[in-house]
């Protein structure tokens, strides 16, 4: 391993708060908004000229609003399944993208495992837990699937740019937050912002956006016909304001957001904020 200057020591961990919001509005109506708060500890493992391995644990995830409407039964699934993704182990690379998932294995156990609990689970039909399951086993037995399904993941997302090396993102591509499957692909900026005497800011901001817009049209058609309102345009801007500690380079806060609108018909609002708690690296 090369001796670098991104963070001081490999056995480096620190512990952040992340809140991530989520608002949906179609037709000038609120549908959904959603609030989850949770901690994350990101512990260093290794590092290289090109690669970052890291563990990540998720812990005291709280859904604060959003999903108030679903049954008690279907929340112990929910946060169930999430369990899945509390605690892995990857490789990323230093541009912010994440490589490999070292525990994939590990993660295909505790998958089995609940897919077993699912099945012995009475308040769903069979219908329903096969559905689950076709879905958990389409993602835990291809490692390439799972990778993509958790970029697509707002909260993660905004973890591999905050890990990313200071000017080495050029160029990005993102998953849409109103059609998932589709893809954008947008130039970044980087501008430095405020320069204090422990943290440096940088910004990172969105320019020359490319879509596929007939597969947004075709998708805004079969999901949204009923509003009656023509697809006219679609718009994506993305923003990150990244802090990071001067001494050793590890970030110390990132706040992310994405505002995609199509004409005035769909609006996605999405927020995620990675603060480092107080009492880190003391």
């Amino acid at each position: 391993m090369s001796k670098l200057n991104f963070w001081s020591e490999p056995e480096m961990c620190r512990t952040y708060k992340c809140i991530f919001t989520n608002i949906f509005t179609v037709g000038g109506e609120r549908i959904s908004d959603t609030l989850i708060e949770n901690r994350l500890t990101i512990a260093l493992l290794a590092k290289t000229s090109e690669t970052i391995d890291i563990e990540i644990y998720v812990e005291g995830t709280e859904i604060q609003k959003g999903l108030e409407f679903l049954p008690k039964e279907y929340m112990e699934v929910i946060q169930q399944l999430s369990t899945l993704r509390d605690h892995f182990t990857c490789r990323i690379e230093r541009q912010g993208k994440m490589l490999d998932i070292i525990n994939f294995e590990q993660l295909q156990d505790r998958w089995r495992c609940l897919k077993e609990n699912l099945w012995e689970n009475k308040n769903f039909t069979k219908e329903d837990i096969g559905k689950l399951v076709e879905a958990g086993d389409k993602e835990f037995s291809n490692k390439a699937v799972f990778i993509e399904e958790l970029n697509k993941n707002m909260v993660f997302e905004t973890l591999w740019l905050a890990l990313a090396q200071r000017g080495a993102i050029s160029e990005r591509k993102f998953h849409s937050c109103i059609f998932p499957d589709e893809e954008i692909k947008a130039q970044i900026e980087m501008e430095n912002g405020e320069d204090g005497e422990k943290l440096m800011e940088h910004c990172l901001k969105s320019t020359r956006v490319e879509v596929d817009e007939n597969a947004f049209k075709k998708a805004y058609l079969k999901e949204f016909s009923l509003l009656g309102r023509p697809y006219q345009s679609y718009s994506f801007d993305f923003l990150a304001v990244k802090t990071v500690h001067k001494e050793d380079n590890w970030f110390n806060s990132i706040k992310c957001s994405i505002s995609e609108r199509i004409s005035d018909a769909v609006c996605v609002d999405v927020l995620c904020v990675i603060q480092e708690e107080d009492g880190n690296g003391e």
